[in-house]
């Protein structure tokens, strides 16, 4: 009767294998990590304090805060052509424009109509969506135009290119004056000839301005 034995060594290099075997599976096992891109400017210049910042990249921005000149579109039809100032969302994300209460104003908006707005100074920077949750502004950096879209319940019923009164400017005072000046010289055949001339003057005064 033979018997099998089986030294230390043995059962230590199998109980070794057991414990290898999952951490290998574990180790080769892929995991997903989130890390945000980063960009060393020291790969534009030995002093990083002299290049300016690039954060606002790293989050999505195509181009940094500013003043652009823009082509407007109100709902999809075209408005005018104008400098825009954007300044960085809340989130960092993307770009807003800052537009006033006369501007939105003068593209039809009726801003009697929304709630908060008679509040804002005449020169501060409505913030659209803010308060209409419907609105929507989307800058295209690439076209260089600014879509904008409002809902037709805080919209103005006048025809396009409407300016409301309280923008229209007085203008200065000053003289004004226009002619229009005609004349004609006619020869017939019977060696007669006639002249005639006419002058029109017109004037004004704009005073009270």
């Amino acid at each position: 009767m033979s018997h099998r034995k089986y030294g230390l060594d043995h059962l230590g290099c199998r109980t070794a294998r057991r414990l290898v075997s999952p951490a290998l599976w574990l180790c080769s096992q892929p995991f997903a990590a989130r890390a945000d891109l980063y960009f060393n400017p020291r790969f534009l210049a030995d002093d990083p304090a002299a290049v300016a910042d690039l954060s606002g990249f790293e989050k999505g921005q195509e181009v940094p805060p500013g003043t652009y000149r823009v082509d407007i579109y109100l709902n999809n039809g075209f408005m005018t052509t104008r400098d825009v100032t954007f300044q960085a969302d809340a989130q960092g994300h993307g770009l807003s424009p800052c537009l006033t209460r006369g501007q939105l104003a003068s593209m039809g908006v009726d801003t009697g109509r929304v709630p908060g707005m008679a509040t804002l100074d005449s020169t501060a920077c409505v913030p659209l969506t803010t308060l209409i949750s419907e609105a929507t502004t989307r800058f295209d950096v690439g076209q260089q135009r600014l879509y904008l879209t409002v809902p037709q319940a805080f919209m103005g019923n006048h025809a396009r290119g409407y300016i409301p009164p309280e923008l229209w400017d007085n203008g200065i005072t000053a003289g004004l004056i226009n002619y229009n000046f005609t004349g004609n010289n006619a020869h017939n055949t019977t060696g007669g000839s006639s002249r005639y001339a006419y002058l029109n003057l017109q004037s004004g005064l704009n005073i009270g301005a």
